[in-house]
């Protein structure tokens, strides 16, 4: 929620605060990748 608040005070464009949401996304779905879930793990394109 921070990023929309961010973005709704006018700190942020809307398009850095959906970079933001994508980088920490990523970094959630990492980990769970890195974890090695047994059903359903995560698989992560490379950072271009």
């Amino acid at each position: 929620m921070a990023n929309i608040s961010l973005t709704v005070e006018g700190e942020k464009t809307p398009q850095q605060a959906m970079d933001t949401l994508a980088e920490q996304t990523d970094d959630v779905l990492g980990r769970l990748e890195r974890a090695s879930m047994q059903n359903c793990p995560p698989k992560l394109n490379p950072v271009k």
